[in-house]
C-alpha cells in the first residue's frame, strides 16, 4: 500500500489526508505516530527498531525545519550494516525526496521530525510562510505571528531587502513548487496585497510611513 505525503510546514505534516503535528514515521504504508525517540535533537539506533525490523531499502530521514537533529556515526553504521541506505537533510527536502523515491517505487521508509520543545513558539513559526497570510485558519493575527510573519518578507538568506525583491523570490519557488507537485499556481496577487496591507497596519503602529511599491494586477 502506498502512503502519499499531501503537504508539510513547520510543524505539521499531512500524509493521506490526516494532519499529524508529532514525530512519525512511515513504513510500508503505514503511518506510525506518536514515535518515541530516546533524545530530541539526536537520532539513536534505538529510535529505529521498528525500522531495522522492516529492513527497507532506503530510510529518508526528514532532521527537522532546520535541519538541527543530528545523525549520531553510530546510527549511520547499525543502519549500513543492515544495508539500509540513509538520506538524511531538513524536513522539506526529506518530503519531497520521499514522494521521489515513492514515485520510482523504491522500498523506502521516512521519519519526519515535527515536534517542538517550544509548542507556543513553534505555533508562531509555524504561520511565517507566504501562503499563511490567506488562509483562514494560519493567518497570523496576534503581534507576535504578525511581526514574525512581516520580517521574513523582508529578508532574504542573510541579507534585508525590500519587500519587492522578497517577494519576486516567493513568486518564483511557488511557482517551481506548484509545477514539480502538479498543484495549480497560487493567487499571488491576493496574497500580496494582504502582505501590503499587514505591512501598513505594522508601519501605522510605530509612526513610519509606508513606501513600499503595490502589486499589479496582471493584465
Amino acid at each position: 500500500m502506498k502512503t502519499h505525503i499531501d503537504s508539510y510546514q513547520f510543524g505539521e505534516i499531512v500524509i493521506d489526508g490526516v494532519s499529524y503535528t508529532i514525530d512519525c514515521i512511515i513504513i510500508g504504508g503505514i503511518v506510525q505516530a506518536n514515535w518515541w525517540r530516546k533524545e530530541g535533537h539526536s537520532l539513536s539506533i534505538e529510535d529505529l527498531q521498528t525500522v531495522i525490523a522492516t529492513k527497507p531499502a532506503v530510510l529518508v530521514v526528514g532532521c527537522g525545519a532546520s535541519g538541527f537533529m543530528k545523525v549520531p556515526q553510530e546510527t549511520r553504521q547499525v543502519l549500513q550494516e543492515h544495508n539500509i541506505k540513509l538520506e538524511a537533510m531538513d524536513t522539506h527536502k526529506a518530503v519531497r525526496r520521499f514522494i521521489e523515491l515513492m514515485r520510482s517505487g523504491a522500498n523506502v521508509a521516512t521519519a519526519a521530525l515535527l515536534r517542538n520543545k517550544y509548542p507556543q513558539l513553534a505555533q508562531v513559526v509555524r504561520k511565517h510562510r507566504y501562503t499563511a497570510i490567506s488562509h483562514q485558519k494560519d493567518k497570523p493575527v496576534t503581534w507576535e505571528e504578525k511581526l514574525v510573519y512581516y520580517a521574513d518578507k523582508r529578508v532574504m538568506h542573510d541579507r534585508i531587502v525590500s519587500l519587492k525583491k522578497r517577494l519576486e523570490e516567493a513568486h518564483k519557488r511557488y511557482a517551481d513548487w506548484c509545477r514539480a507537485n502538479a498543484r495549480s499556481s497560487l493567487d499571488t496577487v491576493k496574497i500580496d496585497r494582504l502582505i501590503y496591507k499587514l505591512e501598513k497596519e505594522i508601519f501605522a503602529k510605530i509612526g513610519l510611513p509606508c513606501v513600499s511599491y503595490k502589486p499589479q494586477t496582471p493584465s
